[in-house]
């Protein structure tokens, strides 16, 4: 018990400071559209290169697929926190920057055991944006300075239900009720010119919308204990309502000082209507759960028809491809109680995994792609339950440290790559409610 609130106090602690730091993202890559999209996995499933699809376990379960609650036996609570060290390099210079955050807030709670019944509710990032570029150049024989600034995000708060409706087969649905905010500022300035009006383009979004997932696994065994299952996830399109406002002024500058000289545009509170594409995925697992485990997945989301608040269209269908999994060298099962270091490690998990994204947004008719890489350790916290009829449970929580790395974009065309050092803390929190108890 002093061990788990020692962890829970870690990963409080780091929750704090992500929240303090907390700026979302640092990329020239959430410009356009509805910023970076976050991979839906938890942080142990992220460090196995983010397959979680085909992923079910009785204290643990999968954001991307809610067929997987169909499994849950305790009530799980898992929460993380990250902070991003990042390096961005051009053609000619290189600077570095870092961002923490809080990675996500999620509950599930078991409403039937056989057969399988289990709804989840949390909340988690959707996607993020933070950026701010500046460019230098000549336009008719006139210096000009570019600058692009963006910041916000679009979060979720999610609701699921799982049910198996007959062994070995799930099924699942999940709703995101979305929101959020997205501020994007253009502004054109004319270098030691003062003669021509700067320009400044500011537009302010407040999002909302639902947006569905349904989820199908099948959990079967090849041999005495070696596992495998299926995972199916489809999201239909849906509306993305947007409230804008959108002000463009035209300045002049002395200093730091600007003035304001002309409202080209000014519109409040205009609705807009985006269309959120669809989305599948589909996933393939094998291995015995309380030792070893390898899966493999594939996702698309169907950006190519998307359309962002400036009308600009020009996107391309984003894929991601993933493999990954853990191993354990003694099941926590076998284990009665760890009593020095060397059991510790013997039931700890040690995760790892590969990914590569292909991104929605597209430069220069080449699409913007992300490779990545997780390793991490599941350390185990492991709680006795005693049942009303006698029976000893044995229910097992991990904190998951580790760590992804990513490499996304490239320095070609004048673009830039970014190298990113996520080191990332989560707690998978299991424990066994509504147990009636005998009193003797």
């Amino acid at each position: 018990m002093i061990l788990k609130r020692t962890l829970i106090l870690i990963l409080l602690t780091l929750s704090t400071f992500a929240l303090h730091a907390q700026r979302g993202t640092n990329s020239p890559y959430s410009y356009s559209g509805v910023g970076l999209l976050n991979h839906r996995a938890f942080y142990h499933q992220q460090f196995m290169g983010g397959t979680s699809r085909a992923f079910a376990h009785e204290s643990s379960y999968s954001q991307a697929n809610p067929a997987s609650l169909a499994a849950i036996r305790y009530t799980t609570l898992e929460l993380g926190a990250s902070l991003d060290l990042i390096t961005q390099s051009s053609a000619d210079k290189e600077i570095n920057s870092s961002n923490g955050k809080l990675g996500y807030f999620n509950m599930a709670l078991p409403l039937l055991q056989y057969p399988g019944l289990a709804f989840s509710f949390g909340i988690s990032p959707v996607s993020q944006v933070g950026y701010f570029q500046q460019n230098e150049l000549l336009e008719d024989s006139v210096d000009v300075l570019n600058s692009f600034e963006g910041r916000g995000g679009i979060n979720s708060f999610n609701v699921g239900l799982g049910y198996e409706i007959v062994k070995g087969l799930s099924v699942g649905v999940n709703v995101d009720a979305l929101f959020g905010n997205i501020v994007d500022i253009r502004d054109k300035q004319y270098v030691d010119n003062l003669d021509l009006f700067n320009y400044s383009d500011r537009i302010d979004a407040n999002y909302s919308g639902l947006k569905w997932n349904f989820g199908v696994q099948y959990s079967g065994q090849i041999f005495k204990k070696l596992e495998h299952g299926f995972g199916l996830t489809f999201s239909p399109s849906s509306s993305l309502n947007a409230r804008v406002d959108r002000h463009v002024v035209s300045y002049n500058s002395e200093g730091n000082a600007g003035f304001r000289i002309d409202s080209i545009l000014s519109e409040t509170d205009v609705k807009y209507k985006l269309e959120l594409p669809m989305g599948y995925g589909i996933a393939y697992r094998i291995g015995n759960p309380g030792k070893w485990m390898n899966s493999i997945e594939y996702a698309v989301d169907g950006f190519s028809d998307f359309s962002d608040i400036r009308g600009v269209s020009s996107y391309r269908d984003q894929e991601y491809i993933g493999f990954g999994g853990y191993f354990q060298p003694v099941d926590v099962a076998e284990m009665s109680r760890v009593r020095k270091l060397s059991d510790l490690l013997s039931v700890t998990r040690f995760y790892y995994g590969v990914s590569y994204t292909t991104s929605y947004l597209e430069l220069y008719a080449e699409p913007i792609t992300e490779f990545g890489m997780g390793f991490g350790l599941g350390i185990p916290v492991i709680k006795k339950v005693r049942m009303a009829d006698g029976q000893n449970l044995q229910v097992t929580s991990r904190l998951n440290l580790g760590i992804n790395y990513k490499i996304r974009g490239t320095t070609d065309n004048g673009l830039i790559e970014e190298r990113i050092l996520e080191l990332k803390a989560g707690m998978t929190l299991s424990d066994k409610w509504f147990n009636q108890r005998k009193y003797q």
